[in-house]
């Protein structure tokens, strides 16, 4: 497309698509986004139960990613594929937790270990700063995960479940790359 064509389209895009505009991308309407794939995929490797760093606030683009209800233990991931949706690129992943977490209704954290697998999805945001993208926030079905290990004691692991024994599950299940 020749560079007035493409003047032409970007002026009669909404504001909303014009990020693509200003740098040159052409992502149209549901088109993957291969590096809105990449950074996912890069901040579930951080949210593993098993991760030794925490997620890097470089691959956010809005609130605090994790949190929500409930609170899993991420024990592996695949990435499925992603769709462009005006300026936000939406990324399914395929995810198997080995523990759900939720906040009891008298206060501490209650731990049930499971294996559960389930397809979720992000919003993921261009940075400007950077030209990268940057996950918006936890899952778009609320679903966040939390590394045990980080848990506050009096944390109430239920049906005989303990640390020791999720981390056993969830190294059984590792992730292979």
């Amino acid at each position: 497309m020749g560079t007035n064509k493409l003047v032409v389209l970007c002026a009669m895009l909404p504001v909303a698509a014009a990020w693509s505009c200003r740098t040159g991308k052409q992502e149209a309407t549901g088109q993957q986004v291969p590096a809105a794939e990449v950074t996912l995929s890069e901040a579930l490797r951080h949210s593993l139960s098993s991760a030794s760093a925490p997620l890097p606030d470089s691959l956010l683009a809005c609130e605090a990613y994790g949190g929500g209800d409930p609170q899993l233990a991420l024990a592996r991931f695949r990435v499925l594929g992603s769709a462009m949706h005006a300026d936000t690129a939406v990324v399914r992943a395929e995810v198997v937790s080995v523990a759900d977490v939720r906040l009891a209704a008298d206060g501490p954290y209650e731990v049930r270990q499971r294996v559960r697998t389930d397809t979720l999805s992000w919003s993921l945001l261009p940075l400007a700063e950077s030209g990268r993208w940057g996950v918006c926030g936890y899952s778009r079905e609320g679903v966040g995960f939390v590394r045990l290990q980080y848990l506050q004691p009096p944390a109430r692991w239920l049906n005989g479940a303990s640390l020791a024994s999720v981390q056993d599950l969830a190294d059984s299940l590792a992730i292979e790359h």
